[in-house]
């Protein structure tokens, strides 16, 4: 098992259009001072910045390219139109003025004037008129990627929305199918020869991956307040497997780490006190001695509650000396984290998406077929948008120069969206869950690599 626990190591990429292959630009930030000669070994630097003002328009044009890419490859575009030979085509923004009859446009959807919605492409920007517009499911806030249908009034400068949809996303076996042995999930790893990093899997790699132990599991559990002695009774519990069971081959433990219900001071002093519990409950069970652990902080704990900009670091290593010391497989990891085994690609997201989409969505989330709760929308609309967190950035702060670490493609097979609530949705090849919050009703979900499944449980609070 391979935890990319830095997001600080994950490469960069972006499409080129020109030659229609997707880049590796860097593995850290884009800055001069990182730009090295072949066979020179990469040093890892602290890069948690906003970065420069052209960073700031490169992380827009990325995320743009690649929704252009699945949006061109995708079969609405690509089939003929029925009874007729011709296809659908994308329109850019500047070539709508003097273009009659219905266009397809794509582009980021934002509020130039209060109450007033643009999009905006590459090569320019268009005022919208949503009054007649109909809606696909999905939650649409300023800055996420839209694609529209409507009719350009050249005497308003308008243009007259009557479908507003998400990005179109691509399923997990297309985009693979595309790449081939191009890995870009996976931190590059350095290597002699002419080509810096080495970003392929060879084939023996790819089927060592598909050796999957039958009986392995990972176990996933979110909002654990370890300064709550219920809590940790309930978590010593859980852990506490039977001698005719195999132990978990990986538990990831998602903040927040504490209940908040103190000053900043003395969250501190319960999170330091609560980790070193929960490293002398880890040992105390010696089955676990070959478990991983991956702990990924929380929006409230140390990092995301001072800076609220993602994506956020792990947890400082000042706070888990005694945790570290206790437990031998731990991986102190950011949030998001990556994960791979045996092949199974793995993106784990701690944060409360729903209630903040829902919050700053332009119009109410519509139901539609298969997509009738608030986590169906809410899968749908991060992976088809590609993106994490689609919010502008005076709601959703970002590190510039990391923006990549918070993009998706292609999907993974796993995709961890820890809400408040519990569900799996299968979309698109990507399998998606929420364990729910442990500390409010012991909810937790396990996954099984071998066959797929997602197993939901709740632990009895009163055990």
């Amino acid at each position: 098992m391979n935890v990319y626990s830095d997001c600080l190591t994950w490469p960069k990429y972006r499409f080129d259009h020109h030659r229609k292959q997707f880049q590796i630009t860097a593995l850290t930030k884009g800055t001069e001072e990182e730009e090295e000669t072949e066979g020179q070994e990469n040093k890892k630097k602290s890069n948690i910045g906003f970065g420069n003002g052209q960073e700031r328009i490169e992380m827009w044009k990325e995320r743009f390219e690649v929704a252009l890419y699945k949006a061109k490859k995708h079969p609405f575009f690509q089939q003929s139109i029925s009874n007729s030979k011709e296809k659908r085509e994308l329109t850019p923004i500047d070539a709508l003025l003097g273009s009659p009859g219905s266009k397809f446009i794509l582009g980021m959807l934002f509020q130039l004037k209060e109450s007033k919605f643009y999009l905006e492409d590459l090569k320019g920007n268009v005022a919208l008129d949503l009054s007649k517009a109909d809606y696909t499911p999905g939650f649409f806030t300023e800055g996420s990627i839209v694609l529209l249908e409507g009719n350009y009034l050249d005497s308003e400068a308008v243009f007259q929305v009557k479908t507003m949809s998400l990005a179109l996303g691509e399923a997990r076996k297309s985009s693979k199918t595309f790449l081939g042995s191009l890995d870009l999930f996976a931190t590059p790893q350095l290597k002699q020869g002419n080509s810096k990093y080495s970003l392929f899997q060879t084939q023996e790699e790819r089927e060592l991956d598909l050796q999957i132990p039958p009986d392995s599991e990972i176990l996933f559990l979110s909002e654990i307040h370890l300064d709550s002695p219920q809590v940790l009774q309930l978590l010593f519990t859980l852990l506490s497997i039977p001698d005719d069971e195999e132990p978990y081959s990986a538990v990831v433990l998602m903040g927040n780490f504490t209940s908040n219900h103190k000053g900043f001071a003395e969250n501190i002093q319960d999170l330091q006190l609560g980790l070193e519990k929960l490293g002398e409950l880890i040992a105390s069970i010696p089955r676990l001695s070959k478990t991983h652990f991956i702990i990924i902080p929380g929006p409230n704990d140390p990092g995301g509650s001072v800076s609220n900009v993602w994506p956020l670091p792990p947890l400082p290593k000042a706070f888990t000396k005694n945790l570290r010391a206790k437990v031998p497989n731990l991986h102190l990891a950011s949030n998001p984290c990556r994960m791979r085994f045996y092949g199974k690609d793995i993106l784990i997201y701690r944060e409360d998406l729903s209630g903040k989409l829902r919050r700053h969505c332009i119009v109410p989330p519509r139901d539609g077929q298969d997509c009738t709760e608030t986590s169906h929308h809410l899968v749908k609309t991060i992976c088809d948008g590609g993106h994490l967190c689609p919010l502008p950035l005076q709601n959703r702060p970002t590190h510039w120069n990391l923006d990549h670490c918070l993009q998706i493609f292609p999907l993974p097979d796993v995709l961890v969206l820890a809400d408040k609530q519990q569900f799996s949705h299968p979309y698109n090849g990507c399998s998606s869950m929420s364990p729910g919050s442990f500390s409010l009703d012991g909810s937790c979900i396990s996954y099984s690599p071998s066959t797929s499944s997602v197993d939901h449980f709740r632990v009895r609070l009163d055990q």
